[in-house]
C-alpha cells in the first residue's frame, strides 16, 4: 500500500470546491465510516479524506486504506458507468491500493456484478446487505442501523439511545462533521491559505470526531437556532441533488451542472445569518422562523418548492450578475433586476400567492424588493403588487401595523412577478 508521505498533493487533482456531489457522497462516507468503527479496534487512528485521492478515501495513519468511487446518476446501463470504472482501477494501481470501492445510486440492469467485478479486477461493487447499490431515499436508514450497531455494542444499558428519533438526531450531528469539512476546505482555498488539491489531501476527518458524537452524553441537549440552521442548510443540499438526479443526461450540459454546482457551493459559505436572510430572500411569500423543531418544519422551504422552484430558475436562467451572499439578482438590458424565488404556484393561485407576499411584507422587514422590480416564479405573472396592496390596505386601513408601515409596504407595489419562461427570454438574450 502507498504511504501518503509518497505522493505529492499538488497533483492529486480535487473538484472539492465544486464537490456537486457531496451530499450523497458524504453519506456515502459516512456508513463506511460507522462500519469501520463497528468492526474495526484501533478505528480511532483512522481518518476520512474527502475528493482527493478518490470522491473519499479512508486512511489509517499514513497508509491508504481503501479508496472509495460514488456514482449518483439516473441511469441503469453499464456504458455510462464504464469509464469510471476504468478510472478506478488506474487509481488503485497508482495508489497500490487493493481495496477499491464503488458505490452505486443506481442498480445496473444490463451487466451482473461478477461480470462488471471481473471486467475490472481489482474493484468491488459496495454491497448494502444483499444490495448491489442504494438509492439517495435509502441511504439514510443504512447509516441510522450501523449507529444502531454502535449504540448496541458501546450502549447497551442505555435504551434511550436506540431510540429512532436518537438515532436520527446522531446521523444529523454526524453528517454535519462532513458538511461543516466541506465547509471549512471551501474557506481555506477560498483565502488562498493552501490549493485545491492540497486542501483537500490534507484536510481529512479523523474518526475520533466521529465516535465523540457517538459517544456525547446527550445530543438532544444540543439543539438550538444552529442546528436547525445546519439542518436546513443539509435539506437544501439534498433537495439540489435530488434535482440532478432527476434529470437525464439530455435535459442538462455539463456547464449547466457547473453552474449548479458553483451555486449551491456559495449557499453553503453562509454563515448562519446570511442564510436566513438569504431563504427569506428567496421566500418572500411566507416568514421563516427557526427557533423550535416545530418552526423547522412548518416555516421553512419545502423539497418540491426548492426543486421545482428555486433549482429550475437557476437551472435555466444565464449566471446572474452578483452574488448569492451580496445580491442574487440578475440585471438585464434596460437595467430592471430580477430575484429568484421557490414561488412555484400555478397561475390560478396568482390572487393568494399576492396575498401571501403581502402578508409577509407586513408582519416582518423583508426589504429585498425594494431596489428590484421582478420576482422570479415558475409560472405567475402579475404586472403589479399595487391594487392587492390596496385592497388589502383599503380592508385593513385601521390596522396600526398597516399605518406604521404604509411607506414601506406600498413601496411593494412597484414589484412585479415574472414567470420563468418569460424571464428567459427576458434575461438569457445576455447570456455570457
Amino acid at each position: 500500500m502507498s504511504q501518503l508521505d509518497d505522493i505529492n498533493s499538488e497533483i492529486v487533482h480535487s473538484a472539492i470546491s465544486t464537490w456537486s456531489g457531496f451530499v450523497y457522497q458524504g453519506k456515502v462516507a459516512l456508513y463506511q465510516t460507522l462500519k469501520i468503527l463497528n468492526d474495526v479496534t484501533a478505528a480511532n487512528n483512522y481518518s476520512l479524506q474527502l475528493d482527493s485521492l478518490e470522491d473519499f478515501a479512508i486512511l489509517h495513519n499514513q497508509v491508504i486504506k481503501s479508496i472509495h468511487q460514488v456514482k449518483a446518476v439516473k441511469s441503469t446501463y453499464y456504458s455510462r458507468y464504464e469509464s469510471a470504472f476504468k478510472d478506478l482501477v488506474k487509481k488503485s494501481v497508482k495508489y497500490k491500493c487493493n481495496d477499491a470501492f464503488f458505490h452505486l445510486a443506481q442498480y445496473i440492469h444490463d451487466k451482473t456484478v461478477t461480470d462488471i467485478e471481473g471486467a475490472h479486477p481489482p474493484m468491488k461493487i459496495c454491497i448494502y446487505n444483499t444490495k448491489t447499490h442504494c438509492p439517495l431515499d435509502e441511504i439514510d436508514s443504512f447509516i441510522e442501523e450501523q449507529i444502531s450497531i454502535y449504540y448496541s455494542i458501546n450502549f447497551n444499558d442505555t435504551a434511550w439511545k436506540l431510540s429512532p428519533d436518537y438515532i436520527k438526531t446522531s446521523r444529523q450531528f454526524l453528517e454535519n462533521i462532513i458538511l461543516t469539512q466541506v465547509i471549512k476546505i471551501h474557506s481555506i482555498i477560498h483565502k488562498s491559505k493552501k490549493s485545491e488539491n492540497n486542501a483537500a489531501f490534507t484536510e481529512p476527518i479523523s474518526f475520533i470526531d466521529f465516535k465523540n458524537i457517538l459517544d456525547h452524553d446527550n445530543l438532544n441537549e444540543s439543539f438550538n437556532p444552529d442546528y436547525y440552521l445546519y439542518l436546513t442548510k443539509a435539506d437544501l443540499n439534498r433537495y439540489y441533488q435530488e434535482y440532478c438526479m432527476e434529470l437525464d443526461d439530455d435535459d442538462i450540459t455539463e456547464d449547466e451542472k457547473q453552474k449548479l454546482a458553483n451555486y449551491i457551493v456559495e449557499i453553503n459559505d453562509l454563515n448562519a445569518s446570511e442564510l436566513v436572510q438569504f431563504i427569506r430572500n428567496i421566500m418572500p411569500n411566507r416568514s421563516f422562523k427557526m427557533d423550535s423543531i416545530s418552526d423547522y418544519k412548518d416555516n421553512n422551504i419545502q423539497k418540491n418548492e426548492f426543486k421545482r422552484g428555486f433549482c429550475k430558475i437557476l437551472h435555466q436562467l444565464r449566471l446572474f450578475d452578483g452574488n448569492v451572499k451580496n445580491d442574487f439578482v440578475w440585471v438585464c438590458a434596460e437595467k430592471s433586476r430580477s430575484f429568484p424565488t421557490i414561488i412555484c404556484e400555478g397561475e390560478d393561485l396568482k390572487k393568494d400567492v399576492c396575498r401571501d407576499i403581502i402578508t409577509n411584507i407586513k408582519n416582518t422587514d423583508l426589504e429585498i424588493p425594494y431596489a428590484g422590480h421582478n420576482l422570479i416564479t415558475s409560472s405567475i405573472n402579475v404586472d403589479s403588487l399595487y391594487l392587492e396592496i390596496n385592497n388589502i390596505i383599503d380592508v385593513e386601513d385601521k390596522d396600526p401595523i398597516i399605518k406604521k408601515n404604509y411607506t414601506r409596504i406600498t413601496a411593494w407595489g412597484k414589484v412585479s412577478l415574472i414567470k420563468l419562461a418569460d424571464a428567459k427570454l427576458k434575461l438569457n438574450e445576455n447570456n455570457s
